[in-house]
């Protein structure tokens, strides 16, 4: 059995935790695996150490080479776009240009552990109705996905499973010696850039609030020693490090860009932190797994739907121009574990296995 693997890889913490635990769950049947490189993120040598799994440098090849290969993929059982938002107004459109001449060649799609978003333009709903009518599988990471690809083809059956990355997790141990260049307490920022959501203003507004947020912590409270900024997508978000960079030497607080944008690292840099000011779906989720005091920036409706799962409000809709005080910060702080809450997030952790079984399961017919 043969699964082609496509996916916003390479670059972002999250995808990149999906894309290894698709990998993980699919050898452990014996699968033949391929993972194609569409983003030239060069994943041959990031994830080349990993055995018995082919990955195909896509982006460089010319028109003939892509023809090829798209016929060669499509006599695999499946091609799968695994994990992330895929169905969006402004950036992925559910692969549609490669997966439509798959299916020309005959070939099988399917998506899982995806979501779809605020889809506006007749173009891109028309688009998102064709793939997930035409998928043999689709597996969405929450309800409101679900209900959007039911509404879209009625005829159809869908599934729902939580978060592929919520595997990664389980039984992970990220030791203080995987950052021990930082000597003291710190606050980690993992801003996300906004540009593609809010006007330049509206987002030089909200860090500026940050930035005096981050201030009063340090200088009035004394909650850490210093900031660290780390990008979880590294083609979007390292220019909004350095903007907060800046901004934050101005008025005087130590604070340093981390570039290693391993997941280990990443993992380890919330795990160790005082505090997280969260701007991405998965750092979201890596902290509340890790019980790690965070405040996270909802730009989409996948992060407030996460809080709303996990019925916690520690995160701001970024859309109603909020005005973060540190009283928001310091209530989150003295906030106690609610071991109930770490339950049910660890049995999401279960819950999101069962990805796996159902994309096996549709061979198994």
């Amino acid at each position: 059995m043969r699964i082609v693997i496509w996916g916003y890889y390479g670059t972002n913490y999250g995808d990149d935790i999906m894309l290894l635990e698709l990998i993980k769950g699919l050898q452990a049947s014996q699968i033949e695996i391929e993972v194609v490189d569409i983003y030239g993120s060069n994943l041959k040598k990031k994830y080349g150490h990993l055995s018995e799994v082919k990955f195909i440098n896509f982006d460089i090849m010319n028109k003939f080479q892509k023809l090829k290969a798209l016929y060669h993929f499509a006599r695999a059982n499946i091609n799968i776009w695994g994990g992330g938002t895929v169905f969006t107004e402004s950036d992925g459109d559910g692969n549609y240009k490669w997966f439509n001449i798959i299916k020309k060649f005959g070939g099988n799609i399917g998506y899982v552990g995806v979501g779809i978003g605020d889809l506006q333009s007749e173009e891109r709903i028309r688009k998102t109705k064709w793939l997930l009518r035409k998928s043999k599988l689709a597996v969405f990471r929450d309800g409101n996905s679900l209900n959007k690809a039911k509404s879209y083809n009625p005829d159809k059956q869908y599934y729902s499973a939580e978060d592929l990355s919520y595997l990664y997790f389980k039984d992970q141990n990220f030791s203080e010696s995987s950052v021990n260049e930082f000597n003291s307490k710190y606050i980690l920022v993992t801003w996300r850039n906004l540009r593609n959501y809010l006007h330049k203003d509206d987002e030089n507004s909200l860090m500026v609030n940050v930035v005096s947020v981050l201030e009063e912590m340090i200088t009035k409270k004394g909650i850490a020693s210093e900031v660290v900024l780390a990008a979880l997508d590294t083609n979007h978000d390292f220019e909004s490090c350095q903007e907060l960079n800046k901004k934050l030497a101005e008025v005087g607080i130590k604070s340093v860009i981390n570039s290693n944008s391993s997941i280990s690292n990443i993992s380890a840099l919330i795990k160790n932190c005082t505090f997280h000011f969260s701007g991405r779906l998965h750092g979201s989720v890596a902290s509340e797994l890790m019980s790690i005091p965070t405040l996270s920036l909802s730009y989409s409706p996948k992060v407030t739907y996460f809080y709303n799962s996990i019925n916690s409000k520690n995160f701001i809709d970024v859309y109603n121009r909020p005005k973060i005080r540190l009283d928001d910060v310091l209530r989150i702080l003295k906030t106690e574990v609610n071991q109930d809450q770490v339950k049910f997030l660890h049995s999401k952790v279960l819950e999101s296995q069962n990805n796996i079984t159902y994309l096996l399961d549709t061979f198994k017919k």
